[in-house]
């Protein structure tokens, strides 16, 4: 017995051997897994990091693209308001420079029909001036007539009057004195 123990027992070494392979086989794998859970980890905590890092992100970029829109929104009406109030003051403008156009086109129309008479009466007015100037003329050219006339008659008169006066004066000599 002692052989087929023997036997055995061999059989049990190489069993042992075998189991302690295999243990140690395991030991290393677990170790290895170890170190490959630990990397894992640190991955999981660098990809944690990476993805809280990029919701905070998220979370800003969304933030102000919602201060964004909002600004937008209010630059929008803010420039819709602007446009209609300005296309309200153009219209205005328009209406008031048409206004003011068909007040000046009036008014000039006046000051053009106005010219016209002016010139009319001044027309008229010089061929009055004219006439005037004429009859003028005449007239002095007969107050000179009527004045040289008179002058000759009153020569005329003094010269009779001296005439009568001095046949008076004869007469009155030649009369015998009473």
């Amino acid at each position: 017995m002692s052989e087929a123990m023997e036997g055995v027992i061999a059989e049990l070494k190489r069993e042992v051997e075998r189991l302690n392979g295999e243990l140690t086989e395991t030991g290393q794998q677990k170790a290895q897994a170890a170190q490959y859970g630990l990397v894992l980890i640190e991955e999981k905590d660098t990809l944690q990091q990476r993805i809280d890092d990029l919701e905070t992100q998220y979370e800003n970029v969304k933030q102000e693209l919602t201060c964004a829109q909002q600004a937008l929104q209010k630059v929008s009406i803010t420039q819709r308001k602007a446009t209609r109030d300005g296309v309200v003051h153009e219209d205005s403008l328009l209406h008031e420079t048409a206004t003011r156009e068909v007040i000046l086109l009036a008014s000039i129309n006046e000051l053009e029909a106005e010219l016209r008479s002016s010139r009319q009466v001044i027309v008229r007015t010089q061929a009055e001036v004219d006439n005037v100037s004429t009859v003028n003329a005449d007239v002095s050219r007969q107050i000179a007539r009527v004045g040289e006339e008179t002058r000759l008659h009153s020569r005329d008169y003094q010269y009779r009057g001296q005439t009568c006066s001095i046949a008076e004066i004869t007469s009155i000599e030649g009369r015998p004195v009473a």
